[in-house]
């Protein structure tokens, strides 16, 4: 049997079930895929090395 005060501790503060949900990863912004894109072009046709500038 509990005693009164855990009683309203017990009220108080319900027990709560923690999760963590793993989620899998997107992918970059369609402005990054393009530059990654363009990147992998210009190696294949010109060749290295190739300079970019990040902003």
């Amino acid at each position: 049997m509990l005693r009164a005060s855990a009683r309203r501790a017990a009220l108080a503060f319900p027990a709560v079930s923690e999760s963590v949900n793993l989620i899998s990863p997107r992918g970059y912004c369609a402005g990054v895929d393009r530059a990654i894109e363009t990147v992998d072009r210009l190696l294949e046709e010109r060749g290295a090395p190739i300079y970019v500038r990040g902003e």
